[in-house]
């Protein structure tokens, strides 16, 4: 097939993906006319229309059975590991990896395989971390130099007490693993309606454009920026540990624990601040 007839049928309306990264960062341009979406005067229009066509050009019987096999990817590791899980449902919106590039400006993290959206297990650990130094390690009987020298392992085992020596198992260091997998997160069930499009309006454009030249000031127009979240939408966070580690039950009840408190204390995702990322868990 010639690279003319690709263009032709990706640009057709009748062509589904059953990838949403490959349609939002790189297919759905081609729906679009975009020699005008390029007119710097209609853009934010274009981006808004962008999305709405993308939302449109999703097969999701395809994205479904993709999400199903992600649930049998998942059970297969139940032989080897100890494994548990959340469902925590999204209170108002979610919306995370904002700052990676795309034809609208405004990114969205998907996953560069399976195309869905997800939070990282990176970003999990990174909560339930914290959420234990929050709730353990106070300004009063810990310092900061204690705590890089714990994840740097700098101390040996007799020199920890109990608390630290809890953190090492579930965390880890810089010179061995933690006990505890925190897996990637992904929405229970995920379907058009769970797609949404926001806007946020800049009021301040010219200001912002040229650094401070020009004085804020509420003469402005309003810019409105579109960008794609996702809302009413159920995640499930799942951790596991080998079934060979000593407490390896005990652990991972701890930790999910955390993650629970640490899911509704302080939320994951971008725009926080602005109501975003805040959720309500229930019962697995």
């Amino acid at each position: 097939m010639k690279v003319e007839d690709t263009v032709k049928l990706i640009a057709d309306d009748k062509t589904k993906f059953s990838n949403i990264a490959l349609a939002f960062y790189k297919l759905n341009i081609f729906k679009l006319d975009i020699f005008k979406y390029l007119e710097k005067d209609i853009s934010e229009i274009r981006k808004k229309e962008y999305l709405k066509l993308f939302k449109d050009s999703l097969n999701w019987d395809e994205i479904t059975f993709i999400q199903e096999k992600i649930t049998d990817l998942y059970k297969s590791i139940e032989k080897t590991h100890y494994v548990k899980y959340i469902k925590a449902y999204v209170g108002y919106r979610f919306v995370s990896g904002m700052g990676y590039p795309s034809p609208i400006e405004n990114g969205f993290l998907l996953h560069h395989t399976y195309g869905i959206p997800y939070i990282s297990g990176e970003s999990v650990k990174g909560l339930v971390r914290y959420m234990y130094i929050y709730k353990n390690f106070t300004e009063e009987n810990f310092s900061k130099e204690r705590l890089k020298g714990l994840e740097e392992g700098k101390y040996q085992e007799s020199e920890l007490n109990e608390k630290e020596k809890i953190f090492v198992k579930l965390f880890g260091t810089q010179k061995e693993e933690g006990k505890i997998v925190f897996f990637d997160a992904y929405p229970e069930s995920l379907t058009e309606r769970n797609l949404s499009i926001d806007v946020m309006n800049n009021h301040y454009g010219e200001y912002y454009e040229t650094k401070g030249e020009k004085e804020p000031g509420d003469w402005y127009n309003p810019n409105p920026v579109f960008f794609l979240t996702l809302e009413k939408v159920t995640f499930i966070f799942r951790i596991g540990i080998e079934k060979d580690v000593e407490e390896a039950e005990k652990l991972l009840d701890q930790t999910l624990e955390l993650l629970k408190e640490g899911l509704e204390l302080f939320g994951l995702g971008a725009k926080r601040r602005k109501g975003y990322g805040w959720f309500r868990v229930q019962e697995a």
